[in-house]
């Protein structure tokens, strides 16, 4: 889309272990060993932004409308790292060892943070940690699924919703990929 820009975010340096936690039930839908269920449940959702190189910029608000600049200290990484209480909802289709998963998440934000880091002139390393709302949007929902045998699936998730709610700038709905134990 024009007009439209995205934060320069690592993903690679944005991965986090354990960057959810679920707890969930799953109740059969029809017979007793139908292959068909449907699971539920809470659960706590970390979420990890990097930008790390030579053109780091710092996330700033301009009014009320999220924005990133060049910071005055000049930092090596920028990580926002925001943090969700999380409501998964979805279906599940079993074959023999087989699972797949289709389903939706509603998440809270209750934390969130950004955290520079660069060397001061004295050559030390230091660490800057900013409590702002930077337009993060206070809801968090958005598309699973995945495929598995056993207990092991591998997952996809997109969030529908926006990183931040008024920025037509950065209008960012992150993704994540990786390893989930049922």
């Amino acid at each position: 889309r024009d007009g439209v820009n995205y934060p320069d975010f690592s993903v690679g340096r944005s991965f986090n272990w354990f960057g959810e936690f679920d707890i969930l039930l799953n109740t059969r839908l029809g017979k007793p060993n139908g292959p068909l269920s449907i699971y539920y449940g809470i659960g706590w959702d970390n979420r990890c932004f990097v930008q790390k190189g030579d053109d780091v910029q710092r996330l700033t608000l301009d009014g009320d409308k999220a924005s990133f600049a060049t910071a005055a200290e000049q930092p090596d990484r920028v990580e926002l790292r925001l943090r969700y209480f999380r409501f998964p909802l979805g279906l599940q289709a079993k074959t023999g060892k087989w699972a797949f998963n289709a389903g939706t998440y509603l998440g809270l934000r209750i934390s969130h943070k950004q955290i520079l880091e660069y060397e001061t002139a004295e050559g030390e390393e230091a660490s800057l940690t900013l409590d702002k709302n930077y337009d993060f949007n206070k809801v968090n929902y958005g598309l699973s699924a995945s495929i598995g045998y056993k207990r092991i699936h591998l997952g996809f998730q997109h969030d529908l919703s926006k990183l931040f709610k008024y920025s037509v700038t950065f209008d960012y709905q992150p993704w994540r990929i990786g390893v989930m134990l049922f």
